[in-house]
């Protein structure tokens, strides 16, 4: 924080950034009753007041969402509600008329809308929520929010682990939902979730009734999510965990909820993630298992099928190369709600002769464009090329329609 002497993030962060931070850490506590940390989140006063129930401008949307869901296929729909039924089970949302405590607070409800991820094993179709919805509103809630500073820096880890001989890398299982939000953030992220007789979630079916829920966790488009996650990470680290390579890692190279540790021997590092499971024990967070850069580590794949190399930072890592691999489909089939009608089209096939059979429209053109992700740069030359080609398209005919 700002009256610490040797803080390390102090050349990263502007004097701003670390009296945001230092007011969040003042504002985040253990419960001991929940084992849950909580976060009291920080509102500028002059936007909460002119804020208005929104509720049923949200609700429209969230017929309009189940009207969406009920054209898309029933295993759609069921990973869609699953994901609903998790958060219930695991109380991340609670039914609003279930908590008193509530009532007399400022209200205001979160738009909804659902993601498609082919390329994700665990939740390729889930809700998402858009804390950025104004509505009837002049300020949306992450406007009227302190959302903190920004601590984590992708080019930062990815150097970290490249500089060491040996690296693991674990994911957390639901870390924001590890944390709870205090009363005012509850009644200021409330959800309509079409629930049935049995209070099931059932969006998209031909039964059921849309109620009010609260979500009482931390959720991704929440602004501060990811700095209360750190900063939550920091605490646990001070109370359970010296100073050295271990806690460093956690606190310097962690990326939202990947934690990553590098060493030069493989006992250092074994040593490193038994500390780390350590502080992870205290948090009571769950975590998926190591993904590691070396079979000496236990856990590294014995064949060289490309699907059973781990992923990290969204590249494949060949364990026979000791190198991150990038590998990714362009897809230019039309879509309906979302979804590809066709399979990928995979970009080691001839591209031109693709287009030569089936053309490109202009919305096709600016897909290609934004479709590639890669946060090293090493695939620069060909996004160059698909910009070129975008603006070839729009030069050439000015006054073409998207489609």
């Amino acid at each position: 924080c700002i009256a610490c002497a040797v803080c390390k993030n102090k050349g990263v962060m502007s004097e701003s950034d670390r009296v945001q931070l230092a007011i969040m850490k003042e504002n985040l506590s253990w419960d001991p009753v929940i084992e849950k940390y909580v976060c009291k989140f920080l509102y500028d006063p002059s936007k909460l007041v002119g804020m208005k129930d929104n509720s049923a401008n949200v609700l429209r949307r969230s017929v309009t969402l189940d009207t969406k869901m009920a054209k898309l296929s029933q295993e759609h729909r069921d990973a869609f509600n699953d994901a609903y039924k998790i958060a219930f089970e695991r109380k991340a949302f609670a039914k609003a008329s279930d908590l008193p405590e509530l009532a007399d607070l400022v209200k205001l409800f979160l738009a909804m809308n659902y993601v498609f991820n082919a390329g994700s094993k665990s939740t390729p179709f889930r809700p998402t929520y858009d804390a950025s919805f104004k509505g009837v509103n002049k300020f949306s809630f992450n406007e009227a929010t302190n959302v903190g500073p920004s601590m984590d820096s992708l080019a930062r880890c990815m150097l970290y682990l490249r500089t060491h001989i040996y690296w693991s890398s674990k994911d957390l299982k639901k870390c924001y939902w590890s944390l709870r939000t205090d009363l005012d953030t509850q009644s200021l992220c409330r959800l309509w979730v079409k629930v049935d007789d049995e209070g099931n979630p059932c969006f998209g079916e031909k039964k059921g009734s849309f109620q009010e829920y609260v979500c009482r966790v931390l959720t991704f488009g929440l602004g501060p999510a990811s700095s209360w996650v750190k900063i939550a990470l920091w605490d646990a680290c001070d109370k359970t965990l010296p100073h050295g390579p271990a806690r460093d890692a956690l606190e310097r190279h962690s990326y939202v909820d990947d934690i990553n540790l590098g060493a030069d021997s493989v006992e250092e590092l074994r040593k490193m993630k038994g500390e780390v499971e350590s502080v992870l024990d205290y948090c009571k967070w769950e975590s998926h298992g190591w993904i590691d850069s070396d079979k000496a580590l236990g856990t590294a794949p014995s064949t060289h099928e490309i699907d059973s190399f781990p992923s990290i930072f969204g590249f494949t890592f060949r364990h026979d190369l000791d190198r991150c691999v990038l590998s990714f489909r362009i897809n230019l089939s039309p879509t309906t709600r979302g979804l590809h009608k066709d399979e990928d089209f995979n970009i080691k096939d001839d591209i031109n002769e693709y287009i030569t059979l089936h053309g490109i429209s202009k919305r096709q053109a600016l897909g290609l464009v934004m479709g590639c992700y890669d946060t090293s740069g090493n695939i620069s030359s060909l996004q160059s090329s698909l910009r070129l080609l975008y603006r070839h398209v729009l030069l050439a005919q000015d006054n073409l329609g998207w489609d």
